[in-house]
């Protein structure tokens, strides 16, 4: 264990809270450990004020200012939740704090923290913790779309989608999007998604990164411009790893083409009704299908 490594963790095991600085590290290069009751981590000098406010599963990267020997000073912040885990979140913070051959590894950090971020956020293995970007952009522009026909009371649901992802007092959308050009299936991740007693429909969008698409945060913009409460869309976004500052955020992609299909009693879905008694099988939780959807008829969906 390098003496990095273990003035960390030893840190982190302390009852003490607040910010304490790493021994090892001079003043331009000053670098911190953090503790408070809602999480911790540490802190390396922000030197070129670069913003980043990232986040996946129960780790966040972002900008904080903190006090040190009275001193306000701007920080980059790697930080946790789960305090249960500290020896091997420790580990990673020792990545974080290590100045590498030359500085290499500070100067990175320091000047593009995305980098940084990315490679090991791919490590750590956050596949499918959060949705994708083109994604997100699917459900929003649908949501505007239903706002701009003036659907009553029609909500984006984000993570809170037990259901569906945009649900109103007329109707509920699934909503599904796809980078494959020629792909005309959809997998369908739980007995519940095409379910319910309401009229449904179901969207496919094939997408294609652009520089002239559309950005999640041109979306919010235009989507608080129908009075939408501009707090609880970024509280959506927020617990899908998509904060206000996020990266992911600025990433264009543009609608190729939008089908839309209404969930009658001709399109394939499985629920408690496919089984005997109208029942799903005892300790089933969760059923995961894929439809092909080539033979089923369907309405274009335009977008400006």
């Amino acid at each position: 264990m390098t003496e990095l490594l273990n003035e960390i963790i030893e840190h982190f095991m302390t009852f003490k809270m607040g910010a304490r600085p790493l021994e090892g590290f001079d003043k331009q290069k000053l670098t911190i450990t953090l503790k408070h009751p809602e999480y911790y981590g540490v802190g390396i000098l922000n030197v070129n004020n670069v913003q980043v406010n990232e986040k996946f599963a129960n780790v966040r990267l972002e900008n904080k200012t903190f006090n040190i020997n009275g001193e306000e000073n701007p920080f980059l912040v790697l930080s946790s939740t789960l305090y249960e885990h500290k020896s091997s979140f420790a580990r990673l913070c020792e990545e974080f704090c290590n100045l590498g051959k030359d500085d290499f590894n500070r100067n990175l950090i320091t000047t593009e923290p995305i980098k940084w971020w990315e490679k090991w956020k791919d490590l750590l293995g956050n596949v499918s913790t959060n949705k994708t970007p083109y994604s997100v952009i699917g459900e929003l522009l649908i949501y505007k779309q239903e706002l701009e026909k003036k659907h009553e009371n029609v909500t984006w649901e984000g993570p809170k989608a037990k259901n569906h992802d945009i649900e109103g007092d007329e109707y509920h959308i699934e909503v599904k999007s796809t980078l494959l050009q020629y792909a005309n299936e959809v997998t369908i991740s739980s007995q519940f998604q095409l379910d319910g007693n309401y009229d449904l429909y179901l969207v496919l969008l094939k997408m294609q990164e652009s520089s002239d698409g559309i950005s999640i945060n041109s979306l919010v913009d235009q989507i608080i411009s129908y009075g939408v409460d501009v707090d609880g869309v970024e509280i959506k976004l927020g617990a899908l790893g998509m904060a206000h500052g996020s990266n992911v955020r600025e990433k264009k992609f543009r609608v190729v083409e939008g089908r839309k299909y209404k969930i009658d009693e001709s399109f394939p879905v499985i629920n408690a009704e496919s089984f005997k008694g109208d029942q799903v099988p005892r300790y089933v939780k969760k059923i995961n299908y894929t439809i092909d959807l080539s033979s089923f008829e369907y309405d274009t969906i335009e977008f400006d």
